[in-house]
């Protein structure tokens, strides 16, 4: 009985323990009118938990909040328009007021500007000529310390990107600076190194005037060539401009850890901060606000980032990054790249050519040869084919529900080449074609995997189009957790008759082993659910994902631009939710004067020395695949242009509920003489054909380098050089002229390997 009443005792206690934030908020626009019925969405930034109501006719809501540290706070288009921190116990309450105004808002959070590479010119105001005229405004900028006291003959710049100019100015007495700038433009505010601190956009002429609030940085800086090194005084704070950054790096297979240097790179931008870590590991920086930087090693890139941009007054960050040296990078003589990490792109990324379907004929097979005409010494010939889907707008064709998990990288090599925001963009872009019977579910991973919006059917946006928005990059990659929590969300409502698909985005490696990857693709794969890989960016580990899709009955698809992944998104999501036709089978039949020697692109199957295939399960809109058949002319006569190549393709049609099929039949040309005929003079055709055969030689070459017969490998590539060059003596296209500089870096890689091995 003692116990029960102690325990009793207790529970008021544990009751009052309890965190809760009892949160009143009021929304107004920018002329201070209440917004009545307007969205307003809270995320916990750790667990992506969201709960969301809407304003009362007040512009007023109120949220009841019993878990997690920290609540982003999202209205309308603005993502991020201010936090709740939640009470450590006992409960809180919180009311604020926000002002919508989304033009203000998104002035502020334009991505950063490489300001380098806009070759910009510093004027000086002392010398320009302050004559008011129509085309000039005056912009007074006063300036102010923490305290209110004016901050004297202190340097002020405007920066127009528009005009590529930098206007400087000095405080005066008072604490004013004042600019003689041309009119409808918009500046950036520049103080104290920290560019973009604020804005004025002249529209007019006339005087402006902007007040300013800043405490200057006791901050020394050595900037060489952009790299910059810095050094203050002990302290622990930040400044108006600057927040206090203080790492704890935790790094394996390093040693000590004394002078090991860490970089810290403005994203969008062209500065990097540098310091050597102490032998605890930590270092600290005093970093410009409204940025975001990339944090890389000497034998790591990519590996975090810090989030600045919504920083402002006196700030500080605590970052504690695990540190793992790549070994390829850190031991470059002992570790060679993969022949196939130098696959440019899939052929399919380059088809250019337009389609010629039309309303009455969605499907387009297109047939041709790199050259037509032959003679009596052509010994080659190529046939290409091209397959293009478009269905018209407002067709009948409907594809099945969806049971689809979107499994995205965002660890900190995303942000990057902006492909975290590639990456988002693309994924709203959809959010309009996804339907209400569709099943989607959203997992994002880093050092670990979350699911963000389980499976659900798409009858509200709302909380996809939250998820995608609120993706941040940071942190390592998890690839095998991102694709089981994945998986699991798409067994929950496995069905015959209905698409179902794990699509993996990502730009990088895992440490798990690939056979465990790749098994658990196998797994599920044998349970009716596909995998479909897309690699993003120039270094995602191609081996691993290639067999993924192999084995998870799906395709990989190679995005090395956040250009290209608008278009392998664009063909990964057409070939769900837009099928057009579905058993598709593409068959080409030549006589004995044709011997097939080679094939690439299409998955081109043969069947028998006289008939090769290609299926697909599913056609879709936007489909555009090629395939390349290489032909030895067997005793070239003129009697060959009687034999023709027969291709034809059969498909079940989806609106006409029947099965379609189509012939042709293609001739070459006989020439007379016995000149040189190139067996392409097609340009078009000839850069497709380069590409897919480097891609295939590339590929065969792992096998040297499975067995580490270097010296074969190095005879492989200078073999693939020459041919390259012999199509190309004087390449001008920009893809052909990158592969080959590609291959040549890596001739010389491996013939360091060869020297090395020949020294041992």
């Amino acid at each position: 009985m003692k116990n029960i009443i102690t325990c009793l005792c207790l529970l008021p206690l544990l009751i009052n323990a309890q965190s809760i934030a009892n949160c009143s908020f009021t929304i107004i626009n920018n002329k201070g009118i209440a917004m009545n019925n307007v969205p307003v969405t809270l995320i916990e930034t750790s667990s992506k938990e969201r709960v969301y109501k809407n304003t009362d006719a007040a512009g007023k809501v109120k949220f009841e909040i019993t878990s997690g540290k920290e609540w982003k706070i999202q209205v309308l288009k603005i993502e991020n328009i201010g936090m709740i921190e939640m009470p450590e116990m006992g409960i809180a309450t919180k009311s604020k007021l926000f002002t919508y105004d989304y033009e203000r808002w998104e002035r502020t959070h334009r991505p950063a500007v490489n300001r380098k590479s806009l070759g910009i010119t510093i004027v000086d105001q002392v010398i320009l000529n302050a004559s008011n005229t129509n085309q000039i405004a005056v912009v007074r900028v006063d300036t102010k310390k923490e305290n209110h006291s004016e901050l004297t003959n202190y340097p002020i710049i405007l920066t127009c990107y528009k005009l590529k100019n930098s206007f400087k100015s000095i405080t005066d007495n008072h604490g004013i600076a004042t600019f003689y700038v041309p009119v409808n433009n918009e500046y950036e505010v520049d103080i104290d190194g920290v560019e973009s601190f604020s804005y004025i956009d002249v529209t007019y002429p006339g005087k402006y005037d902007l007040s300013l609030i800043y405490e200057p940085t006791a901050i020394k800086e050595i900037n060489k060539n952009d790299t910059i090194t810095q050094s203050f005084a002990s302290r622990t704070t930040g400044t108006s401009g600057r927040t206090y950054v203080d790492l704890k790096i935790n790094c394996t297979d390093c040693g000590t850890l004394t002078k090991e240097p860490i970089y810290i790179q403005e994203v969008g931008g062209s500065k990097v901060y540098t310091a050597n870590l102490s032998s605890e590991g930590q270092v600290k920086f005093l970093l410009p606000i409204k940025k975001k930087y990339l944090i890389s090693f000497r034998y790591d890139f990519d590996v975090d980032v810090i989030n600045l941009k919504d920083i402002s007054g006196i700030s500080k960050a605590n970052k504690t990054i695990t540190y793992t040296p790549r070994p390829e990078l850190k031991y470059p003589e002992k570790y060679l790249p993969m022949p196939s990490s130098f696959i440019l792109s899939d052929i399919d990324n380059f088809i250019s050519e337009p389609s010629m379907v039309n309303s009455q004929s969605p499907i387009d097979l297109k047939v041709k040869w790199g050259n037509e005409t032959i003679n009596m010494n052509s010994k080659e010939a190529l046939l290409s084919l091209q397959l293009n889907i478009k269905v018209p707008k407002n067709s009948a064709y409907v594809s099945p529900p969806l049971n689809v998990s979107f499994v995205l990288d965002k660890s900190g090599s995303m942000e990057g080449s902006e492909r975290i925001e590639s990456l988002k963009t693309n994924m709203l872009k959809y959010t309009d074609i996804l339907r209400p019977n569709d099943r989607v579910s959203i997992v994002a991973f880093d050092n670990e995997a979350k699911v963000l919006m389980p499976s659900q059917l798409m009858t509200n946006k709302t909380y996809y189009t939250d998820m995608i928005k609120d993706l941040e990059a940071g942190g390592g990659t998890n690839i095998f957790d991102g694709l089981e929590k994945g998986y699991k969300e798409v067994l929950k409502n496995v069905k015959v008759g209905q698409v179902n698909r794990v699509i993996l985005l990502t730009d990088g490696y895992d440490g798990m082993p690939v056979d465990s990857t790749v098994n658990m693709s196998k797994f599920y794969n044998r349970k009716n659910i596909q995998l479909s890989a897309i690699g993003v960016g120039n270094d995602y580990n191609y081996a691993l994902l290639n067999l993924l899709a192999l084995n998870g009955g799906g395709v990989l698809r190679l995005s090395p631009t956040p250009k290209d992944l608008n278009v392998v998104m664009q063909q990964e999501i057409g070939s769900m939710i837009s099928q057009v036709g579905a058993n598709a089978k593409i068959k080409i039949s030549f006589g004995s004067e044709f011997i097939c020697k080679e094939t690439f692109g299409m998955p081109i199957k043969k069947e028998s020395d006289k008939l090769y295939s290609i299926t697909y399960d599913v056609l879709f809109d936007g489909q555009n695949n090629l395939g390349l058949l290489k032909f030895d002319l067997k005793n070239a006569s003129p009697d060959i242009v009687k034999s023709p190549i027969n291709v034809s393709i059969t498909y079940y049609d989806m609106v006409q509920k029947k099965e379609v099929v189509k012939e042709e039949k293609i001739y070459l040309k006989w020439q007379d003489g016995n000149g040189q005929i190139d067996f392409i003079l097609d340009s078009y055709i000839k850069k497709l054909y380069s590409i897919a055969y480097v891609n295939h030689a590339l590929k065969t070459m792992d096998d040297n380098f499975a067995k580490q017969n270097y010296k074969a490998l190095k005879i492989d590539v200078a073999n693939l050089v020459q041919k390259l060059e012999i199509y190309y003596a004087q390449p001008s296209d920009k893809d052909i002229v990158q592969l080959l500089k590609s291959l040549k870096k890596y001739t010389t890689s491996v013939d360091v390997v060869v020297k090395n091995q020949a020294f041992k």
